[in-house]
């Protein structure tokens, strides 16, 4: 079993994710709240902005670092020359598009219930299917599988 294998998904006990998963639940609940009292134009204008943005955060926190004149070119499927900064675009594209098909999908969802073991394999399921084949693989060399 490689390395990266024993990560699918990484998860905490229930002991410790009780906790956060509480919070977590308040923050979605709170996000709600100041959405609808901004209104659906507001709202509707933030969410692709603010998807670009946690793009942007993910990747760089995953060391996939792309800056945020790369990721409104990759919105414009306009992607660079540089094989490597390339696939870094099309994995932030990527994640914009997962994180909008999971929004439109689980809108009504408890909020409890989107950090289930379930929930966090369809993530993974979407971002790297989503990605060219020749993108699924590590720095290692390791092919990346999208979870069944």
């Amino acid at each position: 079993m490689s390395a990266a294998a024993a990560f699918h998904p990484l998860l905490p006990d229930k002991r410790a994710s009780e906790p956060l998963l509480e919070r977590a639940g308040e923050l979605i609940a709170e996000s709600i709240r100041l959405g609808a009292q901004a209104g659906e134009s507001l709202t509707s204008a933030l969410r692709p902005r603010l998807r670009a943005m946690n793009s942007y955060y993910t990747n760089k926190i995953e060391g996939q670092h792309t800056r945020p004149a790369d990721i409104e070119r990759a919105l414009r499927h306009k992607f660079d020359a540089d094989k490597k900064l390339a696939k870094k675009q099309r994995l932030a594209l990527t994640h914009i598009q997962a994180e909008q098909t999971l929004e439109e999908r689980w809108a009504s969802m408890n909020p409890r219930e989107l950090f289930a073991a379930d929930h966090v394999r369809e993530i993974h399921r979407l971002l790297y299917s989503g990605l060219p084949e020749g993108d699924r693989f590590t720095v290692d060399g390791e092919r990346i599988s999208p979870c069944a």
